[in-house]
C-alpha cells in the first residue's frame, strides 16, 4: 500500500561548507557523506546532528566507502591520499604509500583484504589491505572510472563511466588470495619486448594493452589502450616506455612502468584523433629512444619526438602520392627495422621491396628488391601476391638484415650494399614473423601454418623445427640471453 507520505523527506542533513561529492551506506544504517570542504561526517538517519566529523583531506575529500563490519572507512581526497580511518573514534589508521589524484570512487572487500578505487585518470587500482601495496592496475574506461561494484564474496569487480556504454567486470589481483586475473579473451595481435628482457607487452583486437614483468603469470598492467585494434606496439629500448597504434591511425606513447598515458600523437593542424587517415600499422624506436617512426598505408614514414608527441618529419611524403597510383592496393609501409646505432631505418614498402633509409641525412639510400611470387593462373599476368605485413629481423650488430614475406622464403642480406648474402629454405611455408637472436648466430621464424623454424645465420643451416600453434604465427621474440623464445599465434 502506497504511503501518503512516500517520497517526502524525513531529514535534511546539513552541516557541510562545500559540495557533497558522495554517499556511502554502511552497516547500523549508518551514512558517510564526502564534501569538498574537506570533510567526511557520519550521520544515523532520521536523526540530523551528525554523530561524527572527520576533518579528513585538505584539498577536499571525494570518495568515500565502508567496510563490511562498519568499524573502518576508507576515504580519498584531492591531495591524491586514500586514508582509513577507525570508527566510531574517528582516529587515522593510515594513510595508503602512493598517492592517486582524481579518485572519485572506492570500494572495500568483504573480508577487508583489498579495496578498490577508480578515477579520472581511467584506471581502477586495487589495493592490499592493511600494507597498501598496489597489488593490480587496470585501465578500464580511458576517460574516467565513476563507479566500482565488489561482487558477492568479493570474487569480482565491476567498473563504469558516465562517458562511455561499457561495464567491465574484473577478477582483482590480490597478493596471497586465491584470485586471478581476467583473462584475455581476444586474440593478441601484436607483443614486444624490453631489450633488457625484463617486460613485455601484449596487444588484442579489443584495443587493450598488456604490460608483463618478467617471471609473473598475471600482467603488472592492464590498459584500454585503443577503441579499435591495437595493430602495431613498440618498446622504447630503454623499456621505460612504449607506442602503440591502431587500425583507425591513433597512436599514443604509455609509461611501462606505470601503465599511465604520456602523450597521444598529433599532426600539425589536425584534431589529434588520426595520425594517419589510411591507419598506422608499424612502429620502430630509434636505439637512443630519441624518435619514434610510424608507417601505415599510406605509404608515408612520419618521425615523432616521443616525449611530446610533436612531428619533426616525414621521410617519403613525396613518393607517397605517386607510390598510390603506381601499386593499386599494394601499397603502403609494411615493416620497420632500425640499425643498432641508429644510422639507417629499413622500411619495408608495399610493392614487396625493402627500402634502407639514412636517417642522418633523411634520404632514400638503397632498395632491396622485391622478391614476391608471382601468382599463376589465368588473368595473373605476373600480378604479385596481396601484399601482407613483410617481417624482417636485423642482427645486433646491424652486420645483416633479414626479410620474409609470401613468397614462402626467407633472405639475408648486407643492408648498405644490397648484397644477398644466403637464401634459406622454409619447406614451402609463408613466413609471418621473424626475429635474430641476440648473438645474431641464429635466426627465428614463425610461418603463417604455426609452425617456428631456426637457421644458423652463417651457413644457413636448419637447426631446429617446431610445430607450434594452430594458426598463424603473429609475433616471435626472444629473452636477452638467447635461452628462450617467446611466440603468439592466431590460437
Amino acid at each position: 500500500r502506497r504511503s501518503a507520505d512516500l517520497g517526502s523527506a524525513v531529514a535534511a542533513l546539513t552541516g557541510h561548507s562545500g559540495s557533497v561529492s558522495q554517499l556511502a551506506v554502511g552497516s547500523a544504517h549508518r551514512l558517510a557523506s564526502a564534501s569538498k570542504d574537506g570533510s567526511i561526517r557520519i550521520w544515523k538517519p532520521p536523526g540530523e546532528e551528525p554523530e561524527l566529523v572527520i576533518d579528513a583531506h585538505e584539498a577536499g575529500a571525494t570518495a568515500v566507502a565502508f567496510t563490511d563490519d562498519g568499524r573502518s572507512l576508507v576515504s580519498a581526497g584531492g591531495d591524491g591520499a586514500i586514508k582509513v580511518w577507525d570508527l566510531p573514534s574517528g582516529r587515522n589508521k593510515s594513510i595508503l604509500p602512493q598517492r592517486v589524484l582524481g579518485v572519485s570512487s572506492l570500494e572495500v572487500a568483504p573480508d577487508r583484504s583489498w579495496l578498490a578505487s577508480g578515477g579520472s585518470d581511467g584506471t581502477v587500482r586495487v589495493w592490499e589491505l592493511p600494507s597498501g601495496d598496489v597489488c593490480g592496475v587496470f585501465g578500464a574506461h580511458p576517460l574516467g572510472v565513476d563507479h566500482l561494484a565488489i561482487g558477492q564474496g568479493g570474487t569480482w569487480l565491476a567498473s563504469g563511466s558516465a562517458t562511455d556504454t561499457v561495464v567491465r567486470v574484473w577478477k582483482p589481483i590480490v597478493t596471497g588470495a586465491d584470485l586471478t586475473s581476467a583473462e584475455i579473451g581476444l586474440a593478441i595481435q601484436v607483443m614486444a619486448v624490453t631489450r633488457d628482457g625484463t617486460r613485455f607487452a601484449t596487444g588484442d583486437r579489443g584495443g587493450q594493452l598488456r604490460i608483463w614483468n618478467r617471471g609473473a603469470i598475471m600482467p603488472a598492467h592492464v590498459v584500454l589502450a585503443h577503441l579499435s585494434d591495437i595493430q602495431a606496439l613498440a618498446f622504447a629500448p630503454g623499456g621505460s616506455w612504449l607506442a602503440t597504434a591502431d587500425r583507425e591511425g591513433q597512436l599514443r606513447i604509455w609509461d611501462a612502468r606505470t601503465g599511465l598515458l604520456r602523450a597521444t600523437v598529433r599532426t600539425p593542424g589536425s584534431s589529434g584523433r588520426t595520425v594517419n587517415p589510411a591507419g598506422s600499422l608499424v612502429l620502430t624506436v630509434a636505439p637512443d629512444d630519441s624518435w619514434l617512426a610510424s608507417g601505415g598505408a599510406d605509404g608515408a614514414i612520419r618521425i615523432w619526438d616521443p616525449a611530446t608527441g610533436a612531428p619533426r618529419h616525414i621521410l617519403n611524403a613525396a613518393e607517397s602520392a605517386s607510390k598510390r597510383t603506381r601499386q593499386e592496393g599494394n601499397k603502403g609501409v609494411r615493416g620497420f627495422l632500425v640499425a643498432a646505432d641508429g644510422s639507417w631505418l629499413a622500411c619495408a614498402a608495399g610493392d614487396g621491396s625493402v627500402q634502407i633509409w639514412d636517417m642522418t641525412l633523411r634520404k632514400l639510400a638503397r632498395v632491396l628488391p622485391s622478391s614476391q611470387r608471382p601468382r599463376s593462373g589465368p588473368g595473373s599476368q605476373g600480378a604479385l601476391l596481396g601484399i601482407r605485413r613483410r617481417p624482417m629481423a636485423v642482427a645486433p650488430d646491424s652486420s645483416w638484415l633479414a626479410t620474409g614475406g609470401a613468397d614462402e622464403g626467407v633472405r639475408i642480406w648486407e643492408p648498405l650494399s644490397g648484397e644477398l648474402r644466403l637464401e634459406l629454405d622454409t619447406g614451402n611455408r609463408e613466413v609471418s614473423a621473424l626475429t635474430a637472436g641476440p648473438s645474431g648466430t641464429w635466426l627465428a621464424a614463425g610461418g603463417r601454418d604455426g609452425s617456428v623454424l631456426i637457421w644458423d645465420t652463417s651457413t644457413g643451416k636448419r637447426l631446429a623445427e617446431y610445430a607450434v600453434h594452430d594458426g598463424r604465427v603473429q609475433a616471435l621474440a626472444t629473452s636477452v640471453n638467447g635461452t628462450r623464445l617467446a611466440s603468439v599465434g592466431d590460437d
